[in-house]
């Protein structure tokens, strides 16, 4: 049987990473953003990392991590989701991880994850090569060991990075690669964002110096299933971002008043508040499902992934256009914070893959097709 329940140990992370936000990073302070050559808090990045240890927390010990598990870190996510946290531990501390853990070679997670762990090396994946569709693809990266050259697209917080984990073809096949952001012929171009608080761009690699981290056959699966938990820990990122947005919803439907009463005793806003609700506790249960699933059921994650991305994905979508329209006109202007949880509902789906990629993925699963 499945206890949902937070243990007391995960309860007190929760206060300790709400109780940080809430004080150093509030949503106001997101605007801060639409200056594209903002840079995330490293004061508040170094004091995450280095005093409460987050970035570390589903690491094994023995590369520097203190192997929490991920269901630990899915409830730094969620925290971090409700604050719409603007800052690469999602990128870091999460993808690149989960990437390098379950297709980098011993040498490759010895060399990368530590630094990783600590907060001292901000990594991020650089996978999909088209525009038109999510793929994880190397066909147009390749690399003869020493340099690697091609280009690599949705490569996110690529201007905060310091290292790049590059999916690329190399002597003996598909493999994956470390690039450093600052090693000559390595060009990273900002896109225009949606989501302002984190960034993607696309990077041109050109005979940049390249290390191999892990190469072999089952690079690929290895690289899909490291994509399959950062789904999740998303997913687990989107319900908080949800929650985030019915509460901006319900707060305001209590405040405002019209025809002499709030607007939250009409029952058309009781129905978009009811909805709402119904649809944040399904997506939690099923982030939280999968987060349990990468510690306890590993022949689960596969399945798990596409179903919680999925479903948050659009769940996020739903309390945030809810939110903006409870709101009326006041919400879609600038200086209102309802556009955050839109912004990032948005643009956090480029980074696993769009809920129709996942649903094609689960739908292939349950058919064997």
């Amino acid at each position: 049987m499945i206890d949902f329940a937070l243990d007391d140990e995960q309860e007190q992370l929760r206060q300790a990473v709400r109780s940080l936000l809430t004080k150093r990073s509030p949503l106001s302070g997101l605007r801060r953003y639409a200056d594209t050559a903002a840079d995330f808090d490293r004061d508040l990045w170094a004091e995450m990392c280095t005093q409460m240890g987050l970035a570390s927390l589903a690491i094994p010990e023995q590369y520097g991590g203190s192997g929490f598990g991920f269901v630990a870190q899915a409830v730094v996510l969620e925290e971090m989701g409700r604050a719409v946290y603007p800052g690469p531990y999602f990128t870091s501390a999460v993808l690149a991880t989960q990437v390098i853990l379950a297709a980098g070679s011993e040498e490759g997670r010895q060399r990368l994850l530590p630094g990783i762990a600590s907060g001292e090396v901000v990594a991020t994946v650089a996978a999909v090569e088209s525009e038109r569709r999510f793929a994880l693809e190397c066909a147009g990266t390749t690399t003869d060991g020493i340099t690697l050259s091609g280009v690599k697209v949705a490569v996110p917080d690529a201007r905060w990075a310091d290292v790049f984990v590059v999916y690329a073809t190399g002597p003996h096949g598909p493999g994956l690669y470390e690039v450093a952001a600052s090693a000559p012929g390595v060009t990273v171009s900002d896109s225009e964002p949606l989501d302002l608080s984190r960034p993607v761009a696309t990077v041109t690699f050109d005979n940049a110096p390249a290390q191999v981290v892990g190469s072999g056959p089952d690079v690929a699966a290895g690289l899909q299933r490291g994509f399959d938990i950062a789904a999740i820990g998303l997913a687990c990122e989107q319900a908080g971002t949800a929650a985030t947005a019915l509460d901006m919803a319900t707060e305001y439907a209590k405040a405002r008043q019209q025809f002499g009463r709030p607007i939250g005793s009409f029952q058309a806003i009781k129905h978009i508040l009811a909805d709402v609700y119904v649809d944040n506790e399904s997506a939690w249960s099923a982030a939280y499902y999968g987060a349990w699933a990468v510690d306890h059921s590993a022949s689960e994650v596969a399945m798990v992934a596409p179903l919680a991305s999925a479903f948050a994905s659009d769940a996020l979508v739903a309390a945030a256009e809810a939110n903006m329209q409870v709101h009326g006109g006041i919400g879609f202007t600038w200086e209102h914070d309802a556009q955050f949880p839109v912004r990032r509902a948005f643009g956090s789906r480029q980074l696993v893959g769009a809920p129709d990629g996942h649903r094609d993925r689960l739908a292939e699963a349950l058919l064997g097709a």
